[in-house]
């Protein structure tokens, strides 16, 4: 387990709410105890309370007035990580199920390039579909908005040094995508389209031609912005190309 701190405080509020009650202390400190932890106690403005916390914030127990509620121990603390983690799949495979029309409609308006590229991730990573295709969708369809009114290297460039005002002028689809750093990875992808179309029909690719293209950025649009995802690319290409075989 992390390093437990501890300290005391003087509680100066409580709001009870149904499930527990919010907590404030007269040194601005404000935290919730949920019903289950209080033990039939009931905690008053006055009483001291020796917070113990691992990471700096995270409470994982209480006394009241020199009595224990309670301390978390590390078993109860990894069942909840897991509950969490739980908790936080479904709510994405309802957001999923939610979206989907609009996935397979931003699938169905990319060129046949980037559509296999879709195919390839939810292929090779089951989990795709309802966790990162939203955002990398978004992506190439900023991506493809770009290229298409821009349609070469050159233009791109000077599109990108446009203000944004006059970029979204030109290409309202920019302003969809959700942050800076997925708008700088849209115009790096809008690029590889040029140079691709350079060698290519991007909306009737060969065999080959899919699996230069669709292997060259494999690692690059999902890992370094979500960061905790990471498509390795050796393995990746190999399991690719040799499904086609």
């Amino acid at each position: 387990m992390e390093k437990i701190s501890k300290e005391n405080w003087i509680v100066s509020t409580v709001e009870k709410k149904e499930n527990g009650c919010w907590v404030e202390c007269t040194e601005g400190e404000r935290f919730f105890v949920e019903s289950k932890y209080l033990n039939g106690k009931e905690i008053k403005p006055g009483d001291v309370v020796t917070i113990y916390c691992i990471c700096l914030s995270m409470i994982i127990g209480i006394d009241l007035n020199g009595e224990r509620l309670f301390l978390k121990t590390e078993e109860q603390l990894e069942q909840e990580r897991l509950e969490r983690l739980a908790i936080a799949e479904q709510r994405e495979k309802e957001r999923f199920e939610k979206n989907k029309a609009h996935q397979d409609e931003i699938f169905s308006m990319l060129p046949k390039l980037l559509q296999h590229k879709l195919l390839m991730y939810r292929k090779f990573d089951a989990n795709f579909r309802y966790k990162q295709e939203d955002y990398e969708g978004g992506i190439m369809l900023a991506a493809w908005a770009v290229y298409k009114f821009c349609k070469s290297k050159e233009k791109i460039t000077e599109f990108r040094n446009l203000d944004f005002e006059e970029q979204v002028k030109n290409v309202p689809e920019i302003e969809d995508v959700d942050s800076g750093n997925s708008y700088s990875f849209a115009l790096v992808y809008a690029t590889m389209l040029a140079e691709d179309a350079e060698h290519m029909d991007l909306n009737n690719p060969k065999h080959e031609d899919l699996i230069a293209s669709a292997t060259m950025m494999l690692p690059n649009a999902l890992a370094p912005i979500i960061g905790h995802i990471c498509y390795p690319r050796k393995e990746y290409i190999e399991k690719y190309v040799k499904s086609l075989s």
